[in-house]
């Protein structure tokens, strides 16, 4: 529709109005009090009246469809939760407006017809609902306040205007502080940030900081600065304190020097254990991943680090079994050596015995695992790197939940990173992926956005846009897999310890994931602000558990063979686009191609499981690759070089066996 024709229709809807405004010309500039002022509340955010802008202060809910002629308009957002109040004071005699759902109506004003734009209606989106939105009117004269109406769905309507002159608080201050000092070796640190997990600041020059704090979540936690470190309670380092509410708090933190410029991270996740006699769980974890990580740690030379990207338990099985996050830590204590971990919360680590509404289920079910393990999103820095932890589960129910940041988190996150300069690497740890691979198109992998609304991984991605380099570490599938989300955005989703939940066990078993990579973990080296990483399979040296090659002549049809064909079929575990893959039959290059098919091995395996989890059924995923020989018999040279220059080398005698134990 032209502009011409809806200034035309606009000025016949708003005619009476107008009119009454004494106006001669029917337009909604005419008719508007161009500038308002605000006031008697605190808690309103000034931002702009457009396309995308979130119309709450602490909601990531977007406003969609906004009618021309009010787009670009300065708007008040508040609290969603809070009915600010207020009152609208208009500089000249004209029209006031206000946002609010459309069926509210709010007494005395008057609805603008807009809720129909080019065929669209004016709304916002949650994850699961669209909310449809009016602009109202009222008339107003110069001086004479006119309340902001409450109501009971939305918060605090929304004043729009060309011009708002609002001089109140963005939000209301706390009545308590916490108030301390950081220090290392009895020496003031400065510039170390401290949170609440809502506000955040840092310490001054004598290393100290004060936070008016709402202690909504119970606890105070800085952000260990690069070159120091935390003491540890156990596997938990101790770079939070908990809060008991009373007006002023002290909290102070110790640091000790530590020179991590350079280190070793393992990245381990969804170990899952429950104490479930079916599956030996606990006897697989101590005789395959105790040893095994016992081994790495004393081999290892440098700093060193771990991180648990959540599911460490099974919700599920916390009370059925008496089994939950104190016994894991218990069980994690037995590997020798075991160093601190920085835990990210997963789904399984939820309180399945929180009781109350769907909406409030999220805050409860999660204060067991900040009293045991600690808080559930936060931030540190080791060496020149900033590392961000989040929990992007929002839990629904007993064993329910969305996979999105909440926006408590994304405003904190938003302060957090405010700190960091934009050359500093960031590595973003939380349990469920932002991206699944979704097939291959044009043989390359495609991808589409993982969580439940898939604006709200835009919404995410957003708060790094200042970053030259941001990397996501994720869990939750049990597989292994590498987005390349853009030229500064990358994601890798780790397979799991604990393979398919410790399902697969006994004779002619192996710990497999459904996408044949063997249960494990990452190791990622840090050399400054550079990073590589291998993948290490539980029970195996890392050159021996890179890739598997099956001579898909001999694998049963059933499970994917194709006798006569002469292809092989190469599993590249930990596959990235910069890989290299080379396949020689008698020293000539065969070609390779990604293959989009399931793992023949976990197939032939998971074959029949009755009592095998649904979420375990074999899968394909991008590190499959096909080369097609010229004969059956025919010795074949296969080289694997990652990313970081690592070569990894198997020679293939065929005809190749194919039996439940050719790893």
């Amino acid at each position: 529709m032209k502009t011409t024709i809806k200034r035309m229709l606009w000025a016949l809807i708003a005619l009476p109005l107008l009119l009454a405004c004494k106006d001669e010309e029917p337009e909604y500039a005419e008719g508007l009090s161009e500038t308002i002022y605000v006031s008697g509340a605190t808690g309103y955010r000034k931002s702009t009246f457009a396309e995308g802008a979130r119309i709450f202060s602490n909601r990531a809910y977007k406003v969609s469809h906004v009618p021309d002629y009010f787009n670009g308009f300065e708007m008040l957002t508040s609290n969603a939760r809070a009915n600010n109040g207020g009152t609208i004071t208009a500089q000249t005699d004209g029209l006031v407006y206000i946002v609010a759902p459309a069926s509210v109506k709010p007494e005395g004003w008057t609805v603008v017809p807009n809720t129909v734009h080019e065929d669209w209606e004016l709304n916002y989106a949650t994850t699961d609902q669209v909310v449809k939105l009016a602009i109202y009117m009222k008339r107003a004269y110069a001086g004479r306040p006119v309340e902001i109406p409450a109501t009971s769905t939305f918060a605090s309507a929304v004043p729009i205007a060309r011009k708002i002159i609002y001089t109140e608080p963005e939000e209301p201050l706390a009545e308590t502080s916490v108030v301390g000092t950081v220090r290392c070796n009895g020496v003031p640190v400065s510039g170390v940030v401290v949170s609440d997990g809502e506000q955040v600041t840092s310490t001054d020059e004598n290393g100290a900081y004060e936070l008016m704090s709402w202690k909504r979540l119970g606890y105070v936690f800085i952000s260990v600065p690069g070159g120091y470190e935390v003491a540890a309670d156990g596997l938990i380092p101790r770079f939070f304190a908990r809060l008991d509410g009373r007006d002023e708090e002290v909290v102070d933190f110790e640091l000790r020097r530590a020179d991590n410029d350079d280190f070793t991270l393992y990245v381990m996740n969804d170990i899952h254990l429950t104490n479930t006699v079916a599956q030996q769980d606990i006897k697989q974890f101590r005789e395959m991943f105790v040893p095994d990580f016992g081994r790495t740690l004393a081999e290892a030379t440098g700093k060193v680090y771990a991180t648990v990207l959540g599911d460490m338990t099974t919700d599920t099985r916390w009370y059925k079994n008496n089994f939950a996050l104190p016994e894991y830590l218990d069980e994690m204590a037995r590997v020798p050596g075991m160093i601190p971990i920085w835990h990210v919360m997963g789904n399984h680590d939820n309180d399945i015995r929180c009781t109350g509404a769907s909406e409030v289920w999220d805050m409860l079910a999660v204060e067991t695992y900040r009293r045991v393990i600690g808080p559930n999103y936060y931030s540190f820095n080791l060496g020149q790197v900033h590392f961000v932890v989040l929990d992007d589960i929002v839990y629904t129910g007993a064993n329910a939940y969305k996979t999105y940041v909440e926006d408590t988190q994304l405003a904190w996150l938003e302060k957090d990173l405010a700190y960091v300069d934009p050359s500093t690497p960031v590595i973003v740890m939380t349990h469920a992926p932002l991206y699944r691979c979704t097939g291959l198109v044009n043989g390359e992998p495609a991808f589409a956005k993982g969580f439940a609304n898939p604006d709200q991984v835009d919404w995410l991605l957003e708060k790094f846009a200042k970053f030259e380099r941001v990397h996501f570490l994720t869990a939750h599938t049990h597989k292994n897999y590498y987005c390349k989300i853009s030229d500064r955005f990358t994601e890798h989703n780790n397979v799991s310890v604990s393979g398919p939940s410790w399902q697969l066990y006994g004779p002619e078993n192996q710990h497999l994931s459904a996408d044949g990579t063997p249960g494990g973990y990452a190791i990622y080296t840090f050399r400054g602000k550079e990073f590589s990483r291998k993948y290490k399979a539980l029970g195996r040296e890392i050159d021996d558990c890179q890739f598997i090659v099956y001579d898909l002549n001999t694998v049963t049809p059933k499970f994917g063979g194709k006798p006569g064909s002469n292809e092989l079929l190469l599993n590249v575990y930990n596959w990235d686009p910069d890989w290299r893959i080379s396949v020689r039959e008698n020293g000539r290059e065969l070609p390779v191609a990604m293959s989009w098919q399931s793992d023949p091995l976990y197939s032939q395996i998971a074959d029949g499981r009755e009592d095998l989890s649904s979420a375990f059924v074999p899968v394909p995923l991008p590190h499959l690759f096909v080369a097609t020989a010229s004969a059956a018999d025919s010795t074949v040279e296969v080289e694997c070089t990652d990313s970081y220059g690592n070569t990894w080398k198997q020679t293939v005698t065929r005809p190749k066996p194919f039996t439940w134990d050719m790893h």
